[in-house]
């Protein structure tokens, strides 16, 4: 199987970093980056279909937002402040 321009770079990146991983080692850190761009996206599309959950979402991830705030009771979700 050709590997796609995608799975390319993604091998040459973890070459870079981790220049000493064995083919055994290279092709057991694929496997973990896979399964986890599966779950993030399984994640992800859960979210998108709740409309309060895709809000949420979209406030915590907003460039120019502080953080999502609810005026109700509802637990409050902030931006965490820089690290020092």
């Amino acid at each position: 199987m050709t590997a796609t321009p995608e799975q390319d770079k993604l091998c040459k990146t973890l070459q870079a970093l981790y220049p000493n991983l064995t083919d055994e080692e290279m092709i057991e850190a694929r496997e973990k980056i896979d399964t986890y761009i599966e779950q993030t996206m399984l994640q992800y599309e859960r979210i998108r279909q709740n409309p309060e959950e895709y809000k949420k979402f979209l406030a915590l991830t907003s460039r120019d937002s502080s953080g999502y705030d609810e005026s109700n009771q509802e637990p409050v979700i902030t931006q965490l402040p820089p690290n020092p």
